[in-house]
């Protein structure tokens, strides 16, 4: 049951277990950091958006910040990492802070993941005198960084941060930090021009249609020509290729089990590589069989969190892995 199994185990040793919090699942309740918070300056005195303001190691610009009530997202469970709406709480809504990154640090950054180097801590404040920080899994964003890619010294890239606020709530200002450089001091950017919706890219005005002149002949109208459903080519999208032992899988398949076309299983993992691949794993026990920190027997069985995130039992304990 359990093929290739020590090759899952061997690569789950040589890796550390290091790899869980790319993973997880978009929990719009549960902040991505925690980071103590000076108390935000008066609005007069701040800098406002669309303007680079710099703190010690990092630069941002706030190109757009706009509330809604749902963002796309890719699909940690599907392997083509298709787009989906997350919707806010039914009493919450959604601040969305569109932002070029710079890094001012003379080392590498993972700012949407945090585990191969230093990282931007950020939080919104509002009228109500409260703060608050990112949603969970900001990879999941389009556009934005994905997990574990690090962003050189004196490089900049988009980077779109997403928070979750009581909808009689206003947000005001956005700070950030440096996790290393920063120490825990944050720098704040008005958020003067926040829009209720999403911003558009531009309008397209309908066109009036031109007055009758009675003294001209009109045309007869064009008639439409039916088209037979029999003589329709409908063309079939090719079924994509089976997950192979060793090749790439995306970002958004970490610690999902797949299966390779000769029956194996398969686990999307980062071994080592620039880029997660396929390594062979345990066959899944089902979603639901594990958690972390649960008890659990033998050694190599492959127990699956809620969200289907692979883990092994170790010590009596069931651990993230590979």
């Amino acid at each position: 049951m359990f093929k290739h199994s020590r090759t899952f185990a061997t690569a789950l040793i040589a890796l550390g277990l290091g790899l869980s919090a790319c993973s997880s699942t978009v929990d719009t309740d549960v902040p991505e950091t925690t980071v103590s918070s000076a108390t935000p300056e008066t609005t007069s005195s701040l800098p406002q958006m669309n303007s680079a303001v710099s703190a010690d190691g990092v630069t941002i610009t706030i190109n757009s910040a706009f509330t809604t009530n749902s963002v796309e997202m890719e699909s940690l469970d599907r392997p083509s990492g298709d787009i989906q709406p997350e919707m806010s709480r039914e009493d919450g809504i959604f601040v969305v802070i569109e932002t070029t990154l710079k890094n001012e640090s003379g080392a590498d950054m993972d700012i949407t993941c945090a585990h191969t180097g230093s990282t931007v801590h950020a939080e919104i404040s509002t009228n109500q005198e409260a703060v608050y920080q990112p949603i969970r899994d900001l990879f999941l964003i389009p556009g934005n960084p994905e997990c574990n890619h690090n962003l050189g010294s004196g490089f900049d890239a988009p980077m779109t941060w997403v928070f979750q606020i009581p909808k009689d709530a206003t947000a005001e200002q956005f700070g950030f930090t440096h996790s290393e450089l920063g120490e825990g001091k944050l720098t704040w950017i008005e958020l003067n021009d926040l829009n209720n919706s999403e911003p558009t890219s531009g309008t397209t005005t309908p066109q009036e249609e031109a007055p009758i002149d009675p003294s001209t002949p009109q045309q007869a109208p064009v008639q439409e020509t039916a088209i037979s459903q029999n003589t329709i080519d409908t063309a079939i999208a090719p079924a994509p290729a089976a997950p192979a032992y060793g090749a790439s899988c995306p970002a958004s398949m970490l610690q999902q089990p797949s299966q390779a076309a000769d029956g194996s299983t398969l686990v999307c993992i980062y071994a080592g590589t620039p880029n997660p691949i396929w390594v062979y794993g345990p066959e899944p026990l089902g979603i639901g069989t594990a958690s972390p920190g649960g008890v659990c027997e033998g050694y190599e069985a492959g127990g699956q969190d809620a969200s289907g995130n692979m883990m092994m039992c170790s010590g009596g304990q069931w651990v993230y892995g590979p």
